[in-house]
């Protein structure tokens, strides 16, 4: 503050030609700020396209339309709910620690499987994409509300029996 205070009390004397080098200085400045912001801005988005798509293909990619919008809700429910990280590639990649097992598990099993995450350039790579941009812009799947859990229905982990089943959608339950 001190700064400013110092350097428009100064301004006067500055000649017509320094002061429209500064001013142009600063517009660089502000245009500079600007595009950096909105580059990392444009790559986070990419990257959270990228997270949302991959963890709709590995988890739901044989599952109807239906199906795999209720994966990807349960994924934009938990970005959205405070007991979990706040962007979707730290919710997709979340670990925790299992007591059971005594380790580290992974909140999508896709992500802890050891098994190449790279998607065959295929419909279903393509059809996961394409649902991630409508998911982003805000489609929910209309019954599930605040879905935080689900598990493939072959599948009986012990936290579902302390859960209240709200939906079964192909070939999965969810819970909230």
């Amino acid at each position: 503050m001190i700064l400013m205070h110092v350097f428009f009390d100064r301004w006067h004397f500055l000649n017509p030609g320094t002061k429209w080098m500064l001013l142009f200085m600063l517009l660089i400045i502000g245009l500079g700020s600007f595009i950096i912001y909105h580059m990392v801005s444009d790559q986070k988005s990419i990257r959270d396209i990228r997270c949302l798509a991959l963890n709709i293909y590995h988890e739901a990619r044989g599952e109807s339309y239906e199906g795999r919008l209720a994966v990807a809700t349960v994924t934009m429910n938990r970005m959205d709910s405070r007991r979990y990280p706040d962007n979707v590639c730290d919710v997709v990649r979340q670990y925790g620690w299992n007591p059971r097992l005594q380790r580290h598990v992974s909140a999508f099993s896709w992500t802890g499987d050891q098994l190449s995450d790279i998607p065959k350039n295929s419909k279903a790579w393509r059809d996961a994409v394409e649902l991630t941009r409508q998911v982003l812009d805000g489609e929910r799947h209309p019954q599930l509300g605040e879905a935080l859990f689900y598990h493939a229905d072959h599948i009986k982990p012990g936290w579902a029996s302390r859960k209240t089943q709200i939906a079964k959608i192909g070939r999965h339950i969810f819970y909230p």
